[in-house]
Formats: structure tokens, C-alpha cells, sequence
């Protein structure tokens, strides 16, 4: 069942790159500004458990003074604890300069994940579920193409609710 839940996330991600890479190319030029997009990923802690390892894979475009972005997070418990995780829209405020980037953004989400009972116990995969998805961006570019920050997210939802905090790699077309 695992393999399934797996699959499924990974044709997931393709789906949403293709999505991605149109919005981008259907977003107007205004004026002088180029159009401004990145993908981040990266990894951290989260709320499962005591403190669980959480992980975070993003692609965002600002518009003017607001950013979107599609989202995957994945958090797990411990190696063989309960792992939850959810993929979601999320759009908001946002604050653009020269030197960096800084917005909070919500949106509905899809919540899927699996519990576990015990080290050697079975794994039972639970139904998704839709949830509220916050997220908070916040990084520094160290060139026009890299940046570097900390990517913090939460899901509200009846299943399971999780945040977590992730430091993340920011590539693309920052400034």
C-alpha cells in the first residue's frame, strides 16, 4: 500500500511542474519587470510526534503584491511512526525587494498520510481529507538565480493537523 500512496504523490509533482511552467508563461509582461518565479525545497522539523522530521517542496509566482504557490509537504513522526503530508494552493501577501522576499499565504489543501502501530506494527494508509493550508516564506537571494531562508507551513484538518519549519534552497528567477 506504500508503493501505491507513493505513486500517486509522484504523479502528483509531475502535474504540478506542467501546471507551473503554463502559468508562468501565461502571466503578462508589465513594463521593465521580468516575471519572477522559483522553486525551493528543503527540510526540517515538524509538530508530529515530539519533534518529527518535516519536509517541504514549493514552486511560487509573485504578482505584483501577492505570491501563489503549489506546495508538497511530508512529515513523519519518527522512522516508523505516523507520516502525514499534504499538497495545496496557497495565495497571499506578499513583500518583494532587491534583496529578498517575504509573504504569508493560505489556501485548501489535501491532506493523505498513513499511522502506524509500533516499531514492527502494520501500516494503515488513512483516506485524504481537505484541510487549510498557512504557509510563510522568507528568504534572502544571494544572486539574481539562488536564495537561501526558511520556509514555516501548518494544515488545519480533521485528520491529522501538523505545521512544521523547514530551512530551503530557493532557485529560479529571484530579482
Amino acid at each position: 500500500m506504500g508503493w501505491e500512496v507513493k505513486m500517486k504523490r509522484s504523479n502528483f509533482l509531475r502535474s504540478r511542474k506542467a501546471a507551473l511552467f503554463v502559468l508562468i508563461l501565461a502571466l503578462p509582461l508589465s513594463g521593465e519587470e521580468p516575471n519572477l518565479f522559483w522553486f525551493s525545497a528543503g527540510m526540517g522539523v515538524c509538530t508530529l510526534g515530539d519533534l518529527g522530521f518535516g519536509g517541504s517542496a514549493l514552486a511560487s509566482v509573485p504578482i505584483q503584491r501577492t505570491v501563489l504557490s503549489l506546495r508538497g509537504t511530508m512529515n513523519s513522526e519518527s522512522f516508523f511512526g505516523d507520516e502525514f503530508g499534504d499538497a495545496a494552493v496557497t495565495f497571499g501577501r506578499a513583500i518583494q525587494s532587491h534583496g529578498g522576499h517575504l509573504s504569508l499565504a493560505c489556501g485548501p489543501a489535501v491532506v493523505f498520510g498513513s499511522r502506524c502501530s509500533g516499531l514492527f506494527g502494520t501500516r494503515r494508509t488513512v483516506a485524504p481529507t481537505l484541510g487549510a493550508a498557512l504557509a510563510l516564506q522568507a528568504f534572502t537571494s544571494l544572486g539574481a538565480h539562488i536564495g537561501v531562508g526558511g520556509y514555516a507551513y501548518a494544515d488545519l484538518n480533521g485528520e491529522q493537523p501538523f505545521a512544521g519549519l523547514t530551512l530551503n534552497l530557493f532557485v529560479g528567477r529571484l530579482r
